[in-house]
């Protein structure tokens, strides 16, 4: 269990991390939602509920796959903000939404259910902090479209650092669960 904690904080580390060479991904995010499938997988086979995560990790392992074999088309790179780039990134940030709702829902009630309230109440406001910022950024994303590129970036820059501020404090979360030595890793879920 404590592994399974451990892979899925460096699987959202990885996502959140984007070293490139030109347009070369050096940690392409397919790492990161493998690791995170895996964890899925693993904390599934103690409680159901985890499970729940299990098709959008799948799904988001394939779309970054496919989005690195697509970006090596440099007539795709020509895309930048285009309408189709725009419904593209949103969907991978509503897909990685529902994904880390569901994961960290389950991580909460695993937390009460093995009397560890302290830390459900940590999991449920970290993951509703989460929720709140990707759905402030899916509702922002089309207005970008019609924005000055200045105004544009001037409103993504905040957004987006709190967009990283709240991926940070989730995978501090799953190293924090990592380390609880009353989870109990076998309940129904």
């Amino acid at each position: 269990m404590r592994d399974a904690f451990l892979r899925y904080s460096w699987g959202i580390f990885i996502v959140l991390i984007d070293l490139r060479i030109g347009f070369l991904d050096i940690l392409p995010d397919f790492i990161g939602y493998i690791l995170m499938w895996r964890a899925i997988r693993t904390l599934g086979r103690d409680r159901s509920g985890y499970l729940r995560a299990e098709p959008f990790a799948k799904l988001l392992t394939l779309l970054s796959i496919a989005e690195i074999v697509l970006f090596m088309n440099p007539s795709v790179l020509k895309l930048g903000e285009s309408i189709l780039m725009l419904v593209y990134s949103s969907f991978i940030l509503l897909l990685t939404l529902i994904m880390m709702n569901f994961f960290f829902s389950e991580v909460s009630n695993h937390a009460s259910d093995d009397s560890i309230p302290y830390l459900a109440t940590k999991v449920d406001s970290r993951r509703w902090f989460f929720n709140i910022v990707s759905g402030a950024f899916l509702v922002y994303m089309p207005f970008t479209l019609n924005l000055s590129s200045d105004i544009a970036l001037a409103c993504t820059i905040p957004i987006g650092l709190l967009s990283i501020l709240s991926m940070i404090l989730l995978g501090l979360t799953c190293r924090q669960a990592a380390k609880e030595k009353k989870f109990n890793p076998r309940h129904s879920g």
